[in-house]
């Protein structure tokens, strides 16, 4: 899976190189400027990011500098993109079917189910005990 940081700047490559194997020479600077404002890197981080883009094979490099890169985004690159795509509409499925799941101010999940799930085993297991002790009691009196 990948890092948000490396999810960008793929996103960023594949915006630029609309066809797969077809190389485009992209500046660092025109890269780091589509970047979010809250997601700032230096061009050294963003080499980094573009040679572990390349060992995942998600993007193809024919050569690159660090201010210039020629590269082309890998058919793998779009598989990719779609199960980011698809996992994004499976959490929004699941949250809109529990809305208790997710904060609505923040949109985070909450551990609603850790807590409850502990607490309900905790009282069905005594519950549980109860029955059977109280089966047992019968059982020793009115049978045995």
């Amino acid at each position: 899976m990948l890092d948000t940081k490396l999810t960008q700047v793929l996103e960023i490559i594949q915006s630029f190189c609309n066809e797969p194997d077809a190389y485009k020479i992209l500046d660092a600077d025109d890269i780091l400027t589509k970047l979010p404002s809250d997601m700032e890197m230096t061009k050294l981080q963003l080499s980094v990011a573009i040679k572990e883009l390349k060992d995942r094979e998600l993007v193809k490099v024919k050569y690159f500098t660090l201010d210039e890169y020629c590269l082309s985004a890998s058919p793998r690159a779009k598989i990719e993109q779609e199960k980011r795509e698809e996992e994004i509409k499976v959490e929004a499925a699941i949250a809109s079917m529990n809305p208790m799941m997710t904060d609505p101010k923040t949109g985070k999940r909450k551990k609603v189910v850790a807590k409850g799930g502990f607490w309900g085993a905790f009282f069905g297991a005594l519950f549980g005990g109860g029955i059977i002790m109280a089966v047992y009691i019968v059982v020793q009196m009115f049978v045995l």
